[in-house]
Formats: C-alpha cells, structure tokens, sequence
C-alpha cells in the first residue's frame, strides 16, 4: 500500500488500494488476502469490500465464494483494466456483435450479471429492427432476461442459491408468461445449464424473443458475460429460424472465446 497522506481519509485511500490490487490481479481476490497484502485491517477491509460491492465497483467471482472482482461500473465506464483474467473491454467484443446482428437480423447484446440483476453493456442493431430492447446500463431482473438464466445457471451450486434469494425479490412479471415462483425459476435455469444457452419466450416483452450464451476468459475459462439475440418472436417458433439463430450465436460465442484465449 502506498504510503498515506494525512490530508486524505484513510477510508478513501484503502478504497483506492483495493482497486489498484484487484485490477492488477488476474484471478479473483478474497478479503483477508486485501487485508494481508494491503496491511489493511481485516474488519475495516470487510466493511469497504461490503459498500463497493452495493454500489457496483466490486463483484463477487461467478466461480468462487468470497472471492471478488472489479464490478460492472467500471465496465460501463471504460474503465476495466485489460489482462488475461479481467472481463474485456465491451469495445473488444463489439465487432463480433456487428457481425452477429448482420448476419441474423436481430439484436445482439453483451451482458453481465451486476448486483442481483443483469445489465446490458453493449448492444448492436440491425437497421430493420423494430422489437422492444433494453436500455445500455439499465438493470433487468433476471427471470425476464435469457441471459440472467443462462449465467445464473452456470454459477456453483452455493453462489447460485444465495444468488437467487435476493435475485427473487426483483423478479417483475413483465408479460403473462414471465415466470415468478422461486421453484420453477430454478428449474427453468437448469434446463439452461443442460442445454448451454439461455431463452427467453415473451417473457421480457410480447412479441419478443431472446436467447443466450456464456463468454468464457482466460486460463481457467471464468464465465464472466453473456451475448444474445433479441428478436421477433417469431425467429423463436419457427424451429428452422431458431436453429440459425443458435447456429450463428454460437459461432459467435467460439469466436469470442478463441479471441479471448489467444
């Protein structure tokens, strides 16, 4: 830790330090590993870990327990520091989501999971659109979003049930076919998981269908997003257009992943 400045609040600088040290990271950082390295105290570490977290700077590891990350704020600032673990700038992956919108007609979405909610990074649209989407930076609950289902499916079994506790309380029943017991969410997401991919049937919006998949980064393959398709509902019923759109998200998805392992 740099050494501190009397004309500064200790809070703000230890703050400080703990971004720098995660940003500088490439995996996941528990709190007593902060406090150790940092030589903040433990109970003060925990306390700025817990604020950073609600507020978004920080995030807890999709893959392990009580290990955290920097949040989606910094994404949606630009501000995500690029290494071999970090989650990727949304601009690395934009290309890939023109490409993907062209070629189906549809939206095509970068996503994250933030808070107890997924948020929508950045997106690319087709000329001829005309269905309802989602707002950049704007929260969705995650029973309204295929990929809230696909990524919350992927989380371990621990992470995902305390995931779901709070996650449930911002379930919203946007159309008669958003899904809002606890119990059939659950299942849902574990169709996801066996499948590979997250959909969503009118169930963010009428008329509207989406579907999903996980991006994976680095050495360890952490799934840390998601990109998909949103479109007429009718790309969704038809089993030959759904089977192009899958088709063509997934080349996308390997793409994206081969880049990012590159």
């Amino acid at each position: 830790m740099q050494n501190k400045d009397p004309n500064f609040p200790p809070a703000v600088e230890r703050a400080l330090s703990i971004f720098d040290y995660i940003g500088d990271s490439e995996s996941p950082k528990s709190i007593k590993e902060m406090s150790d390295e940092l030589k903040i105290p433990y109970a003060s570490a925990y306390r700025i870990v817990q604020c950073l977290v609600k507020n978004g700077y920080l995030a807890e590891s999709n893959d392990s327990v009580n290990r955290y990350l920097l949040g989606y704020k910094f994404l949606l600032a630009g501000r995500m520091k690029f290494n071999s673990y970090s989650p990727v700038l949304p601009e690395i992956i934009h290309p890939y989501l023109q490409s993907l919108a062209s070629v189906t007609g549809q939206v095509s979405q970068l996503c994250i999971l933030a808070d107890d909610a997924i948020i929508t990074l950045d997106q690319a649209i087709p000329t001829n659109t005309i269905v309802m989407i989602a707002k950049i930076g704007v929260k969705i609950p995650i029973n309204a979003s295929a990929s809230g289902k696909i990524l919350v499916s992927l989380l371990p079994e621990i992470r995902r049930d305390a995931f779901l506790l709070d996650a449930h309380k911002l379930f919203r029943k946007n159309t008669p076919n958003t899904i809002m017991d606890l119990d059939e969410f659950k299942a849902s997401i574990m169709s996801c998981a066996e499948s590979g991919y997250g959909l969503d049937m009118e169930e963010y919006a009428l008329k509207v269908g989406c579907m999903a998949v996980p991006i994976r980064t680095g050495r360890n393959q952490h799934v840390f997003a998601a990109i998909g398709l949103t479109g007429s509902i009718d790309n969704y019923l038809n089993k030959t257009a759904f089977n192009l759109s899958l088709e063509a998200l997934r080349k996308t998805q390997k793409d994206i992943n081969d880049h990012l392992s590159s």
